[in-house]
């Protein structure tokens, strides 16, 4: 591989620079406020693409929200977490196919509010020890996990949440979602 395709994000959606970089290479950016960078690498090394992603964040204590709290803030989530907390989750896992010998692959339904469910997966070594755990929360709308990420179990364990569809999708989050009032701190 000799070239790589590079894009650079403020705040991970507006594209700031876009280039190709002959390998070995440096690639610097600022940021000139609080806030964050993405940048996603696209290659090819023989037949084989890959990506991968870099971020960093410039002081984070000092990110604001993007617009104001709403008055009734508060009231919203209290009552959201009241309604929520009145539901048991009722966890039910069924045994799927990972598509790895060495990685036992569970789908995960949970009970939510209004009648709905909270859709994941859940995949762990079979290989006993400690392993880190990492959860992947997708966005909302019922993105699958993309394959490279199942592979992830066979280092550590993974689990993923959606809220929409069942089970080909990532674990175990809940949903509470309206365009108006997103949590923030």
């Amino acid at each position: 591989m000799k070239q790589v395709a590079y894009t650079i994000k403020k705040g991970a959606m507006t594209v700031t620079k876009q280039g190709t970089l002959d390998l070995p290479a440096t690639l610097q950016t600022s940021l000139d406020s609080p806030g964050t960078v993405l940048v996603e690498f696209k290659g090819k090394q023989g037949d084989k693409e890959f990506k991968a992603l870099a971020g960093a964040v410039a002081a984070p204590e000092k990110i604001a929200p993007s617009a104001a709290r709403p008055d009734d803030f508060d009231e919203f989530w209290k009552a959201k977490i009241e309604q929520l907390e009145a539901i048991p989750t009722n966890p039910q896992l069924e045994p799927a196919d990972a598509g790895k010998a060495d990685v036992d692959y569970f789908k995960l339904r949970l009970d939510n509010i209004n009648g709905s469910h909270v859709y994941g997966q859940l995949a762990k070594p079979q290989k006993e020890g400690k392993y880190p755990a990492m959860l992947i929360v997708q966005y909302a709308g019922g993105l699958r996990i993309a394959q490279d990420q199942r592979d992830q179990p066979r280092r550590q364990g993974l689990a993923g949440a959606q809220h929409h569809g069942p089970t080909t999708c990532p674990s175990i989050s809940r949903k509470i979602s309206t365009s108006r009032h997103r949590r923030r701190r």
